[in-house]
């Protein structure tokens, strides 16, 4: 299984922004961890973080100190080992517009 859609809220516009939050530490989005909400980019994020453990076997920003994984999230640029293709890099990174 790869989602609990039974904590999903259906409705929610592209702008518009939740209050709580829940969700594995690793897969936690910069806006969550900053803003403490949630937004349609922070699902978006979450696909990402998804792919990339699907071709890496790990989560990209992975700590067993859990203060140090969320400064990674929010603070650092995402290192992709040389095996995963330029395409996938550009589908994993999109830039925020």
């Amino acid at each position: 299984m790869l989602a609990d859609f039974g904590l999903c809220k259906g409705g929610i516009k592209d702008d518009e922004r939740q209050g709580s939050f829940c969700g594995s530490p690793s897969y936690l989005s910069p806006e969550m961890l900053i803003n403490q909400e949630s937004c349609k980019k922070s699902d978006i994020y979450q696909i990402g973080v998804v792919f990339y453990e699907l071709l890496t076997g790990y989560c990209p920003f992975y700590n067993r100190d859990k203060q140090t994984m969320y400064k990674q999230i929010v603070n650092n640029e995402v290192y992709f080992p040389s095996s995963i293709s330029e395409n996938a890099r550009s589908l994993i990174s999109v830039q925020n517009s």
